[in-house]
C-alpha cells in the first residue's frame, strides 16, 4: 500500500510537472503565433510600400521620357530656327553685295552721263531701299534671335531638377507640373532705329 501511495504520488508530481510544461509550451506557442502574425502584417506593408514605390517609379520614368522627346523636339525646333537664320545672314550679305553692286553701276552712270542732279537722286533712292531692306532684314533677325534665345530658356527650364518628380514614399504630389505659363515667344523687343 505504501508504495503504491508512492507511485500515486510520483505520477501526480509527473502529471503536474507535465501540465506545467504544456502550459509554458502553449504560452511559447501563443507567442511565437503572435510574432509570425506581426512579423507577417509588416511584411505585407512593406511589399505594399514596395509596390507603390515602383508605380511611383514607372510614372517618373514616363515623365523623363516625356521631358526628354519634348526636349528633343525642341532642338530640332532650334536648329531648324538656326538654318533659318543662316539663311536670312546670306540673304543680307547677298543684297550688301546687290547694293555695292548697284552702287557700282551706279557709279560706272555718273562717268557716263552729264546731269550729276539726275545720276545723285538715282543714287539717293537706290541708297534709301537698301538701306530700309537692310534694316528690315536686321529686325527680322533680332526677330528670329528673341525666338531663339526663348526655346533655350525652354530647354532649360524644363530640365531643371525641380522639374523631376519625388520618388520618395508618403509625398503627396507625386507628378509636377509640367507646364507653365510663358510669355509670347514671338515678341520683340524695341529695337533702337
Amino acid at each position: 500500500a505504501v508504495v503504491s501511495t508512492q507511485s500515486t504520488g510520483d505520477a501526480t508530481k509527473r502529471i503536474s510537472s507535465l501540465q506545467e510544461q504544456l502550459t509554458v509550451s502553449e504560452s511559447l506557442k501563443a507567442k511565437l503565433e503572435n510574432q509570425i502574425d506581426s512579423q507577417h502584417y509588416k511584411c505585407e506593408k512593406l511589399e505594399n510600400t514596395v509596390h507603390s514605390v515602383s508605380q511611383e517609379v514607372v510614372k517618373g520614368n514616363e515623365i523623363i521620357q516625356k521631358m526628354q522627346s519634348e526636349m528633343k523636339e525642341m532642338k530640332m525646333r532650334l536648329k531648324n530656327r538656326g538654318m533659318q537664320l543662316e539663311k536670312q545672314k546670306k540673304t543680307i550679305k547677298d543684297n550688301e553685295e546687290k547694293a555695292a553692286a548697284h552702287l557700282k553701276q551706279i557709279s560706272d552712270l555718273e562717268g557716263k552721263l552729264g546731269d550729276k542732279k539726275e545720276i545723285l537722286e538715282k543714287s539717293e533712292a537706290c541708297r534709301v531701299e537698301m538701306e530700309q531692306q537692310i534694316e528690315e532684314y536686321q529686325k527680322t533677325l533680332k526677330s528670329n534671335e528673341n525666338v531663339i534665345a526663348w526655346l533655350n530658356k525652354q530647354i532649360n527650364d524644363r530640365i531643371t531638377p525641380r522639374s523631376l518628380p519625388s520618388l520618395l514614399p508618403g509625398r503627396e504630389n507625386m507628378r509636377p507640373e509640367l507646364s507653365r505659363p510663358v510669355g509670347n515667344p514671338y515678341r520683340t523687343t524695341s529695337a533702337s532705329t
